[in-house]
Parts: C-alpha cells; structure tokens; sequence
C-alpha cells in the first residue's frame, strides 16, 4: 500500500516539475484499482473528484496491507502517453524510496503521516491528491496518458494495480 502511495507520489512530483518549467495543467480524470491480490491487500479503493465546478480533480486512495512491508516490495510507476515516445518507467524498493525527502514530504502532506520501514500492516490512504505533488523530478511531455502504479512482491509478482487517467495540457 505504502509503495503504491510512494509510486503515485513520485508521478505526482514529475507532474509538478513539468509544471513548473512548462506551466502546464495537469487534469486527472480517472483513479482505478485494476489489479490486487487477496492474500496481501483487502479493499482497495480509488477515485477522482472535484468539490465543485471549476476546482481541480483531486484522488484518494486506500488500501489495507496484511503484511509488514520493506524492501521486498517494490513501487513500479510508469507513465504511457497516446504519443510515440513519450513514455516513462521507474521501479524503487519501499524503504529505499522512503529515504527520499519529497517522498516523505508528500507523505505528510496527502496521508497526514510519516513512514518508516519497516511498514507495519494497516489501513493507508491518501486523501485529497492533487497532480502535480511538489518537487516531482521529471518533465512529462504534454497530451493524454495513463498513469500506472505496481506494487510487487520481490520485484516479481503482482501485488497492486492502480490506473489514473491523466491529461497534460
């Protein structure tokens, strides 16, 4: 759950630097949990709002995790654009990626909390998540994509899917 969060936080923060030199918007249409196993992850939910006409789509998340998680799971994040070439893909261990401060930075900032590794097993979310997260460290060019968040287990089987339908203009 927690490596879902750092996956998506990650894509979040290149979001915000492309913004940032491009002054691009950034519009979520679309958060779905494509893909979990039972054996690690009970209810998984995800969706995209706006409060209002006018305000900027916003996700929340949450999953409960039924095991203590640390580097033996891994966040693969990738980002597909409708464009030829415009993709993108990263993989980080949980732990590893906590050691990041933008990552704990979005953390406290979307679940209200710190996290430290090992994660113990619990209910996680996060809540109110706006696209682009602060100090996300890479450009994404512009058009429709999908954004995909993988959690794996040993770098290998699948644990979660997560799917948010973005637009970059």
């Amino acid at each position: 759950m927690t490596t879902y969060i750092l996956s998506f936080l990650c894509f979040s923060y290149v979001f915000h630097q492309y913004k940032a030199l491009g002054s691009a918007h950034v519009s979520q249409e679309r958060a779905l949990v494509d893909y979990y196993d039972p054996a690690y992850v009970g209810n998984p939910q995800a969706f995209t709002f706006r409060a209002k006409r006018g305000d900027l789509y916003k996700s929340n998340v949450t999953i409960t995790t039924f095991h203590e998680w640390g580097n033996n799971i891994s966040v693969a994040i990738s980002y597909k654009g409708k464009l030829y070439g415009t993709d993108i893909y990263m993989k980080e261990k949980a732990c590893d990626a906590l050691k990041t401060d933008w990552v704990n930075e979005v953390f406290s900032k979307y679940m209200h909390r710190k996290l430290a590794c090992p994660i113990p097993p619990g209910i996680y979310g996060v809540y109110n998540f706006e696209l682009p997260p602060k100090n996300f460290p890479f450009p994404i060019p512009k058009g429709e994509g999908v954004i995909t968040t993988t959690l794996l287990k040993d770098g290998k089987k699948k644990v979660l899917h997560i799917l948010i339908k973005v637009k970059i203009l």
